[in-house]
């Protein structure tokens, strides 16, 4: 994955609360503290997929936006999204709450931890997301990255991983390109049999 310089966030945030407020399900929004209403980021949000070239699968990614973490009396309460007019997304913003805002703030947690203990080895913090395998991970940038993931398959979030390297990261895109082939063969399978089933008409009656 060749390095890259990112766009830097350099829009207002005038008006964030009402936007939390509108976006947020009811009871989320109505425990949030204004006076006490913090903004963790905005950084860099790339989408990623992998790509076979030249005989080699590699990862690609492009930025799309940004993400932050808004804390209300330091607890995380959502996680909030802004992308590039000419990205290929439905909305320009995008908010969520609930146990999405937990797990990025345990691996928020993570990496600015790895940060403090290593001060060298990372230039930047970012987000790296592969919608199609439903992997997201915290995407340490520098000459050795780590990855921590937010998000590593469709059932459930994976707090407290981390995955060192490219080579890493592409092991586990890799398992969950297997996975999802898998799972695809097995309703190929199951559609066939069900369509089989309709199709076969129903045994005689005796007597």
């Amino acid at each position: 994955m060749p390095a890259q310089r990112s766009v830097k966030f350099r829009q207002p945030l005038d008006g964030l609360t009402d936007v939390l407020r509108r976006q947020l399900p009811p009871a989320e929004a109505a425990a949030l503290s204004v006076v006490d209403l913090t903004l963790i980021g905005p950084m860099p949000l790339y989408i990623g997929s992998v790509v076979r070239r030249t005989g080699r699968h590699r990862i690609e990614a492009s930025q799309v936006g940004w993400r932050g973490l808004v804390r209300s009396e330091a607890a995380p309460v959502a996680v909030i999204e802004w992308y590039f007019p000419r990205a290929p997304l439905p909305a320009s913003l995008s908010v969520r709450g609930g146990e999405p805002a937990l797990a990025l703030s345990t691996a928020l947690e993570h990496a600015y931890g790895l940060m403090q203990a290593r001060p060298h080895a990372f230039s930047e913090i970012r987000f790296l997301s592969f919608p199609s395998l439903f992997l997201t991970v915290v995407w340490l940038h520098g000459r050795r990255p780590a990855y921590i993931p937010t998000r590593t398959d469709a059932r459930g979030r994976s707090p407290g991983l981390l995955i060192e390297g490219r080579p890493a990261l592409m092991k586990l895109a890799m398992q969950r390109i297997q996975q999802r082939a898998r799972s695809a063969a097995r309703q190929d399978r199951a559609t066939a049999t069900e369509a089989q089933d309709m199709n076969t008409p129903p045994a005689p009656l005796n007597g």
